[in-house]
């Protein structure tokens, strides 16, 4: 998502987190609980997708695992920002959502733009069924 910081559609974006943020930590607290404290192991990560009703034929666990490495951050020359392995923190779930909701929304052409394609993945797969 090469997107510029000042650009609409980031903020957009946030405000559906925002939105949705008891929820949404509700549901990252439930995952990291039987994870690996204080992030998300890919193998939750993919559990809630299924639970979600997210996988399926427009968008499969190959993606996925590509949306899960784009969003797992690291920058190892600043130790304040040592990030647990091949896991996820709660920003990293955060962007985790966007990606997935671009990839399985916006570019299949369900979707115009990022903010719509995440409010899609939030209230017709996530809110229901998480």
């Amino acid at each position: 998502m090469n997107k510029q910081k000042d650009d609409p559609e980031i903020e957009k974006c946030l405000q559906l987190i925002y939105k949705h943020s008891d929820f949404l930590k509700e549901c990252f607290i439930n995952l990291i609980a039987e994870s690996s404290y204080p992030a998300i192991a890919l193998n939750m990560v993919t559990s809630f997708l299924t639970k979600c009703n997210i996988v399926d034929a427009n968008f499969t666990l190959t993606q996925s695992d590509r949306c899960f490495i784009g969003s797992n951050f690291s920058q190892p020359e600043n130790p304040k920002f040592q990030i647990i392995g091949n896991s996820l923190v709660r920003f990293e779930f955060w962007e985790f959502l966007v990606r997935v909701a671009d990839m399985k929304y916006r570019q299949t052409g369900q979707c115009n733009t990022f903010s719509d394609a995440l409010k899609k993945l939030i209230e017709n797969c996530i809110l229901p069924n998480a």
